[in-house]
């Protein structure tokens, strides 16, 4: 947490530096920046989830990629919104939806233990590891002129989280679902490098230590945009995702009934196309 922590006052006073300096704003009609946007696009990530169930000591956390033979990379669609509702440009509204779904079959290479039951070396057994991601975030941009635009944000992450692994042994099933919706706090930083081409990048950050649960999350992106024709765009971005959540069946977050321990982390490179006026 220190690493993230550090990460993210670097972030801030880097985006800071502008407002110290004491720029002038202009007329808003001299601004490039958009009131509305939309992205869709086609996105690359290298992944690495675990699960351990029980955080009593119980069960051993197991990294799902290695152990069911989940795909380590894999190709998913990406889209997001983004609305400037007031006549300054200042205030904005972001929507965006993020999905990957993973199912595999393997022979076990070695036991697996979940807690209270292990599945045995041999066994041929079927996993399924899904999520999806929906942020909705509020923004304003504390300083904002012709070539940057700053912006603080606050906002949720739904995170709809199920994993499940079945064997052919008796039909044995194990499974848990939770929805984990994750409030964070957030710096985005646009900058215009030519009227055509933008350089685009956020972090959002999230920790909270509530009853028995404890969840943290980090999501950084940075993209350069190409304002190619009127109202369409095309970008290249990346993306790195972390995300830690550890949680009795006794905590009352709400959207959480999970005993254990999951942890999923990616890194990916995004291509889209946006239109926008």
């Amino acid at each position: 947490m220190k690493k993230i922590l550090l990460s993210f006052l670097v972030v801030l006073l880097f985006n800071l530096i502008p407002v110290f300096a004491g720029a002038e704003a202009i007329n808003t009609s001299d601004l490039p920046w958009e009131r509305f946007n939309f992205r869709v696009g086609g996105f690359f990530n290298a992944v690495d989830s675990s699960i351990r169930y029980g955080t009593s000591g119980a069960g051993l956390e197991v990294n799902l990629e290695d152990a069911l033979g989940l795909d380590t990379s894999m190709i998913v669609f990406k889209t997001d919104a983004s609305w400037r509702f007031t006549d300054n440009l200042r205030h904005r509204f972001d929507v965006s939806w993020f999905s990957m779904h993973r199912k595999s079959s393997k022979v076990l290479e070695q036991d697996l233990d979940f807690g209270d039951y292990n599945f045995p070396a041999g066994t041929k057994a079927e996993g399924a590891f899904n999520y999806d991601i929906v942020k909705t975030a509020y923004s304003y941009s504390y300083f904002q002129d012709d070539r940057f635009d700053l912006a603080a944000s606050f906002g949720f992450y739904t995170m709809p989280i199920g994993f499940k692994v079945k064997s052919d042994v008796g039909d044995v099933k194990k499974s848990n679902n939770l929805i984990a919706p994750l409030p964070v706090f957030g710096i985005r930083n646009d900058f215009a490098i030519t009227p055509k081409i933008f350089l685009i990048n956020s972090m959002d950050f999230f920790y909270v230590e509530y009853d028995q649960f404890r969840g943290a999350l980090t999501d950084i992106q940075v993209a350069v945009e190409y304002k190619a024709f009127e109202h369409v765009g095309f970008g290249l971005g990346a993306e790195s995702f972390r995300l830690k959540i550890k949680s009795e069946k006794s905590t009352s977050y709400p959207g959480v009934d999970f005993d254990g321990r999951i942890s999923s982390n990616y890194l990916g490179v995004m291509f889209y196309v946006s239109a926008y006026y």
